[in-house]
């Protein structure tokens, strides 16, 4: 897909998005970030942008530990031209899932420039962009009442690090999403509804994604990357409750704003490095966390 079209220069000519969303759980009968997921446009194109081809998941993916470490590695690296894998559930087997993904890993590319999972934090009343993802200590239960505390899988089978993050410039993709939803753009289709301060959208870094699901999810997906010795373009936004039409609305809006961040920040590092620059200029993320008050929240602050 994006890897597929570029320029001669060697621009994207496009910036193929991956997009997911998660299903009920606990009290959460109805899941927003699936619901937000589904409110995304096929293509979304900004002035001085790549066009942004979203390729948005059909199906929600179950709360579950093992449907998660089953789906996402078929999900990230699928076989050229093939379709969305089905569903996993919890009656994947965990040996389809071991050989699945050692066969020819390092050989493998991403069917997708970027991927971005979405899921809900109950207990936050903002938009978060997760930076960090943990590989151990998943004691939540999913819904199927299991739980991850004694799995050493990627220890044992890849010896995967502790803690695994972004290939992005999360500092610069924060501050470009903040800069990106005060413009106009992303106001024109939802002006005709209602008038919206875009100022008043909570938006913030966070590295702590929760040591559930989601964090289960997003520490799945950089550690596709991470194995096969490439960028590791996955990212995670946790969004808060609200599945009225206001907040569904303002969810899309949020989502394809970090979308245009982030595609713009991969742009700006890509020419720099062209240039011979070195990365890190400018604040750095813990910095802009305290200038604008986005400071890292406590285990118990409800994300999952």
């Amino acid at each position: 897909m994006g890897s597929l079209t570029q320029e001669p220069d060697g621009e994207l000519k496009e910036w193929n998005i991956l997009v997911t969303g998660f299903g009920p759980f606990l009290d959460n009968y109805i899941n927003p970030s699936f619901l937000i997921a589904n409110t995304l446009p096929a293509t979304y194109q900004l002035p001085n942008l790549p066009q942004i081809v979203i390729h948005t998941y059909p199906h929600p993916i179950e709360v579950s530990y093992q449907a998660v470490r089953t789906l996402i590695p078929r999900l990230l690296f699928p076989k050229p031209h093939s379709a969305f894998p089905a569903p996993a559930s919890s009656g994947s087997s965990q040996n389809d899932v071991r050989t699945s993904t050692k066969t020819n890993a390092a050989k493998e590319k991403p069917n997708y420039d970027i991927v971005l999972n979405i899921g809900l934090a109950p207990g936050r009343k903002y938009y978060s962009f997760e930076t960090c993802a943990h590989r151990d200590e998943y004691v939540k239960r999913d819904i199927y009442f299991r739980d991850m505390k004694d799995d050493t899988y990627w220890r044992d089978e890849y010896d995967a690090p502790e803690l695994l993050k972004p290939s992005f410039d999360m500092a610069d993709v924060w501050r470009r999403w903040k800069q990106s939803l005060l413009r106009n753009e992303h106001q024109r289709e939802d002006e005709q509804h209602e008038q919206h301060d875009v100022d008043e959208e909570d938006v913030r870094p966070s590295s702590n994604a929760g040591r559930y699901i989601c964090e289960f999810t997003f520490f799945t997906t950089l550690l596709e990357f991470w194995r096969r010795r490439q960028e590791a373009r996955g990212a995670f936004l946790h969004v808060p409750c609200g599945i009225g039409e206001t907040d569904l609305r303002r969810g899309r809006r949020v989502v394809l704003a970090l979308m245009a961040a982030l595609v713009g920040s991969e742009i700006a590092k890509s020419k720099k490095l062209q240039k011979g620059e070195g990365e890190g200029e400018g604040e750095g993320l813990d910095s802009l966390k305290q200038r604008h008050l986005a400071v890292v929240m406590d285990e118990d602050d409800g994300a999952w």
